[in-house]
């Protein structure tokens, strides 16, 4: 009941307190998205239908007024499943993005858990985010959310601004990592205006998962998505090297992405992406996914995706057995809900 009941307290504290600062802003918001998704699935074993809540999610954000330049800022985000009510452990809720922070006009800083500098590269070539194997996160690594993380972003500079991430070496003795201030690091150089969002991110000795592992990584990604009328193109490109048993693992990945807005309802989508790993075999995943969304309005919206994700030279043990080369796809139909 605990691990029900605390983030709800959480919230009602927040709530309360946005009630009692007159110099405060509070904002409670989510999202609830679900699709049935018909899934084939050789790399698990899964050939099923299944109600999915792609990380559906409720929060709450606000500041309160320091002094004319400064306020301190905090967010509070956990994700909800609205299909069956957990995350199949029991957990009702599950954290996102939480952190407390300030803000002015040296920049702002924040502290807790959050993604980091180099996923929020990506910015939204990811174009199927978190739609079960749609989500770029299936076949490279990056896609991190970490723990005790202190990031830093600078101020609006021309469209320009860099953010740089410390992880601290917390519980050292009992992962085997190191015991210094920044144990990882990540950081990025960003820009953004109405046609061209691009990003230049590294990051340094923090854990990725890549295929069934999970493995300290450096990575570098580049990534540009830009209007062009109707469209938006966007690519990623990045390289990833881990260690592993004292041989070096090496994973260049790149995505290509595009999506058009036809008439004033509908969106149409398309994105390709392929992980190659310098071991053994040449081993590669290649994501293919197409979509089109419906908008309902504003804030809603029903789609309908298919998606496969190829692995070549890949051996995959799947109830005791060797399966080679897995194949999976899924077809979607959703709906999506923000508030």
């Amino acid at each position: 009941m605990k691990k029900i009941y605390a983030p709800l307290s959480a919230a009602t504290l927040l709530l309360a307190a946005g009630n009692i600062y007159a110099d405060s802003d509070l904002k409670l918001y989510g999202k609830a998205n679900v699709s049935l998704n018909q899934a084939d699935y050789e790399s698990t074993g899964e050939d099923e239908w299944q109600l999915n809540s792609n990380a559906s999610r409720l929060g709450v954000k606000g500041y309160a007024d320091i002094n004319d330049n400064l306020k301190a800022i905090y967010k509070m985000e956990f994700e909800v499943f609205v299909d069956d009510g957990n995350d199949g452990k029991d957990n009702a809720f599950k954290q996102r993005n939480i952190f407390v922070g300030l803000e002015g006009n040296l920049g702002r800083i924040i502290a807790g858990k959050h993604d980091t500098p180099l996923k929020l590269a990506q910015g939204k070539i990811d174009r199927f985010n978190d739609l079960p194997n749609g989500d770029i996160k299936n076949i490279l690594p990056g896609e991190n959310r970490v723990d005790n993380i202190v990031m830093y972003t600078t101020p609006n500079m021309d469209g320009f601004t860099a953010t740089a991430a410390i992880i601290p070496g917390e519980d050292s003795e009992d992962n085997g990592k190191d015991d210094s201030l920044a144990d990882g690091k990540s950081m990025s150089l960003n820009f953004n205006n109405d046609t061209v969002t691009a990003a230049f991110a590294v990051e340094q000795d923090i854990t990725s998962k890549i295929i069934d592992e999970k493995l300290e990584m450096d990575i570098i990604r580049a990534a540009v998505d830009v209007k062009l009328g109707i469209f938006k193109v966007g690519a990623l490109y990045q390289t990833a090297e881990a260690t592993v048993s004292g041989d070096d693992l090496d994973a260049d990945s790149f995505v290509l992405s595009t999506e058009a807005s036809v008439g004033a309802d509908f969106i149409l989508k398309a994105q390709y992406g392929m992980t190659e790993f310098d071991v053994s075999g040449d081993p590669e995943l290649t994501q293919i996914a197409l979509g089109v969304d419906k908008k309902l309005n504003k804030n809603t919206k029903l789609y309908a995706y298919y998606s496969t994700i190829e692995s070549d030279s890949i051996t995959i043990e799947v109830n005791g057995v060797d399966i080679n080369d897995p194949e999976d796809a899924t077809f979607g139909l959703g709906a999506e809900f923000k508030f």
